[in-house]
């Protein structure tokens, strides 16, 4: 009998994780029924793996997580979408001014050798050397305002759950 007792689990409030405090998660109360089988499955798929935290959810708290985690994994790539549109613009950037000084290059070098073939060469080059050039200063523009708009603006994650948080004063 005695050991009957010992293997069942007390009702004890669970203590919660801090990651989850962290993340604004309201303690449970006593009333609350657990998270269902649904809720907890897909905590676990948005990527938080603790299973006894999972298991001590109750349905509020699932779903408030729930929010939470859609919201922050919404976020991630948001800001990895940005970091990939930034580093392409960067790299066209790189190449377009790189053949801007190889025309550049070819242009002077042309202009010092001074032979016929070199002047059907020279025309090409400073042809290429200007659409180089004012292609390469529009990217570079494009690249700047890309860093501008992306510079740090999407730190703070707000989440819209009907659940109130933590310390919510009404």
């Amino acid at each position: 009998m005695d050991d009957q007792l010992n293997t069942i689990p007390t009702s004890a409030p669970f203590e919660i994780d801090p990651y989850l405090i962290q993340l604004g998660v309201q303690d449970r109360s006593p009333v609350e029924p657990n998270a269902t089988k649904n809720q907890q499955q897909f905590i676990w798929e948005l990527g938080y793996t603790n299973v006894e935290q999972i298991k001590a959810l109750g349905k509020k708290q699932a779903m408030y997580l729930i929010d939470v985690l859609k919201k922050l994994e919404e976020h991630r790539n948001q800001k990895a979408e940005q970091e990939l549109m930034v580093s392409m613009r960067k790299s066209k950037t790189k190449k377009l001014w790189l053949l801007t000084l190889v025309s550049f290059i070819t242009l002077r070098f042309c202009e010092w050798v001074g032979t016929d073939w070199a002047v059907i060469v020279q025309g090409l080059s400073s042809l290429c050397f200007f659409v180089c050039l004012c292609w390469g200063t529009v990217s570079l523009f494009k690249y700047l305002r890309l860093r501008w708009r992306f510079r740090g603006k999407q730190d703070v994650l707000y989440v819209n759950t009907s659940v109130r948080p933590r310390n919510f004063k009404n």
